[in-house]
């Protein structure tokens, strides 16, 4: 859709063909967990869409986006200790941490400081096509905050060395999660500073009335412009003549002829089914073979009589949860993944919903969403009660194992639950095909595949080898995450090889 919008707005005629009966994708909502409540089946908390320059170049609040936000911006839970709370008011959170750990506050306002200088110039660095020139260029002329920039390189471990308690590293270390990268390699802190640091800027901000205001608001600018938009229109087959694309064909059969295609779709389904092997260099043929996709994904989603009991009230009500028992068992839940285990504890991202958007159920209720990671492959249980087939009957053990987390945090949870929703990792690749087996971030977001190893080395970006054929989704750089970045590169992609049209 970002990249439907920059093609219109210069000149080009745009059709957006979506395969589900509804647009958005992993950025869309529904009624399907009770009637009364909205509930997100993929993207929920959208920072970076809020930062990014792409989207706000494209005005979308003109069209109906309204975001939201909750009263503090994320909250650890701890049985015994409370809450570890980050607000967007950086001072406040500072105070909190200097009640726990003297001098704490201090670090945290030194890092909020150099964020406050280079921070959009990093987020247009992340966002942007690689190499992003113009900003990195500012950023390497930043000499007075060179040491802060070469800390978004350290591993996490390492980075949270300078705070002595343990309330913003368990923070940060939350926000790193959203990754797939181990916290002991270089790179890890670089999600924990941006997503923490974003926590301050703009909050963990949401589309009021769901995620699928987003993507609503998208299609309301580009039907504006002049594009068009189907839905329940699979492609099967993009068509290519000597080496330069021709068009696509449907599902239906139909067929649409096109000058260029953005294909927002994963890389391996790009090149291994919708392309003609002959189309296909070979070197990109043998890299999808050994394509490596980020974790899996589990999510549940709860519509609540009331909200959520928590054993200990927080001071001020987060929108974001992380639950996990430490930053350890954070770590040592990704390597358990990665081995093809099933945590028993697993490390859950939550959000009260409800309470960041009151429009998403009737008031007095809470609108609860999570999610995990699960192995791609599954090789054993941690909790031995998972056959790894992901039927019903492992996708209501492990929600009751999601569950059951939250009530140790929260006694009496389940008393609340009106409706709940289950979507393993089956069934959120049937909601999108970009979503193999739950990978919600298009490739794993380890260092050797991304900037230009994404989403393989001799084949980045949205390039594909055939003229007039681009990849436009979280496969190429920069990556996962809703911030509009591969669409955008695809774009300008287009725009290189045809132009703009007058309009």
């Amino acid at each position: 859709m970002v990249a439907a919008n920059y093609l219109a707005d210069a000149g080009h005629d745009v059709l957006v063909l979506e395969a589900q009966a509804h647009l958005g994708g992993a950025v869309s909502s529904d009624r399907g967990v009770h009637p009364d409540f909205v509930h997100d089946l993929a993207s929920t908390f959208h920072p970076l869409a809020a930062a990014s320059p792409i989207l706000a170049a494209l005005d979308l609040p003109d069209y109906g986006l309204v975001r939201t936000k909750a009263p503090a911006v994320l909250g650890h839970p701890h049985v015994r200790d409370g809450w570890f709370l980050q607000h967007e008011d950086v001072n406040e959170t500072a105070a909190g941490l200097d009640t726990l750990s003297s001098g704490d506050g201090e670090v945290l306002v030194r890092m909020w400081e150099h964020w406050q200088a280079v921070g959009d110039d990093i987020v247009r660095s992340l966002v942007s096509p690689f190499p992003p020139t113009k900003a990195t260029g500012r950023l390497l002329r930043s000499s007075r905050h060179r040491g802060f920039l070469g800390s978004l390189a350290l591993p996490l471990d390492m980075l949270v060395r300078q705070f002595s308690g343990p309330a913003y590293p368990t923070l940060l270390a939350g926000n790193a999660a959203h990754s797939d990268m181990s916290n002991r390699l270089p790179g890890s802190g670089l999600m924990a500073i941006v997503l923490t640091m974003l926590g301050h800027q703009t909050g963990f901000v949401v589309p009021r009335g769901g995620a699928q205001g987003l993507t609503d608001a998208l299609a309301a600018r580009l039907r504006s412009r002049g594009g068009e938009t189907r839905v329940s229109s699979e492609v099967t087959r993009i068509e290519s003549r000597a080496g330069v694309t021709t068009g696509v064909v449907l599902a239906s059969g139909e067929r649409c002829a096109a000058d260029a295609v953005v294909a927002c779709v994963s890389a391996p389904a790009l090149y291994q089914q919708l392309l003609d092997p002959s189309a296909v260099k070979p070197h990109i043929a043998r890299a999808m073979t050994r394509f490596e996709w980020d974790p899996g994904t589990f999510r549940v989603d709860w519509a609540l009589s009331g909200p959520i009991p928590w054993r200990h009230e927080p001071a001020a009500a987060p929108g974001t949860l992380h639950i996990a028992d430490s930053r350890a068992q954070m770590t040592q839940n990704l390597t358990a993944i990665r081995a093809g285990r099933v945590p028993l504890r697993p490390f859950i991202v939550a959000g009260q919903m409800t309470t960041t958007d009151a429009t998403r159920s009737p008031s007095g209720t809470e609108a609860v969403g999570a999610y995990t990671r699960i192995p791609q492959a599954f090789r054993s249980d941690d909790g031995a009660q998972l056959r790894g087939r992901w039927d019903s009957s492992d996708c209501e053990r492990f929600a009751d194992r999601l569950q059951q987390r939250l009530e140790e945090q929260a006694p009496g949870f389940s008393d609340r639950v009106l409706a709940r929703r289950v979507l393993g990792p089956k069934e959120l690749e049937q909601l999108n095909a970009n979503l193999v087996n739950g990978a919600i971030g298009g490739g794993t977001q380890r260092l050797r595949n991304q900037v230009f190893f994404r989403p393989n080395l001799g084949g980045a970006g949205p390039a594909t080898g055939v003229r007039g054929l681009f990849l436009g989704s979280a496969s190429a750089h920069p990556g996962g995450g809703v911030h509009g970045g591969p669409g955008h590169s695809a774009a300008l992609a287009v725009l290189a090889q045809f132009g703009r049209r007058s309009t």
